[in-house]
């Protein structure tokens, strides 16, 4: 009877755990699609960059604002934002400003692209990516720029959106909605695995267990 009970538990575990995973499958598969589509290469090492001869810039506009120039125009967003001044590089804007080359795959197109994140919230305040925005400019070979605004919720496609946000972001999120990054990976991730996987031994212990005493029994009675 008991390993009837743990077999019936197993597989109860395993059918409540696969709604729980489809979001991480979901993701994965999403995640593979747009990096399959899509080139990034980030520029880490300083806040400038050149461009099939533009120049692309991030700059210091005050305390807490960041200076965008493109072939010195200004392309600048009053977005607060928090400058760290112990660095000169990508540091200096972390969680609100980066640069990126962008290539699409398929077609070949590549585009430069300035990512910042305008929706005010400061880094240590943000906790969940519900409410944030940000803004895109792109720019083709030819120095003609591109504008993209979105929040979370519009993200998702074009593919870029997400990959080019994670990098104005100082949290981990994905396309599909699911709980991404540390601590959920933790609490909404680890928690179904751990439930497959006890379901699955439970169950393929029932399993057998079941079989090996009506095997017993039988030669018993016989």
């Amino acid at each position: 009877m008991r390993w009837k009970i743990a077999s019936v538990v197993g597989i109860g575990l395993l059918i409540l755990s696969v709604p729980l995973l489809v979001p991480y499958w979901e993701e994965t598969r999403l995640n593979r699609a747009a990096y399959a589509r899509y080139e990034l290469s980030p520029v880490y090492d300083r806040n400038d960059a050149s461009f099939y001869g533009h120049r692309i810039s991030l700059k210091d506009a005050a305390k807490d604002r960041i200076a965008i120039e493109i072939d010195g125009k200004n392309y600048s967003d009053p977005a607060p934002a928090e400058i760290r001044d112990g660095f000169t590089d990508a540091n200096r804007y972390h969680g609100y400003a980066h640069l990126v080359r962008l290539t699409d795959r398929k077609t070949g197109e590549e585009r430069f692209a300035v990512v910042q994140r305008v929706d005010g919230v400061r880094t240590e305040q943000v906790t969940r990516v519900e409410g944030l925005r940000w803004r895109l400019l792109l720019v083709d070979r030819d120095g003609r720029v591109a504008e993209e605004t979105f929040g979370y919720g519009e993200h998702a496609e074009p593919a870029y959106r997400t990959m080019l946000a994670g990098y104005a972001t100082p949290i981990a999120f994905g396309r599909s909605g699911a709980p991404y990054g540390y601590p959920p990976l933790l609490s909404w991730l680890l928690v179904p695995l751990t439930a497959a996987a006890i379901g699955a031994v439970l169950a393929v212990a029932g399993i057998v267990g079941t079989f090996a005493t009506h095997r017993r029994r039988k030669r018993t009675a016989g």
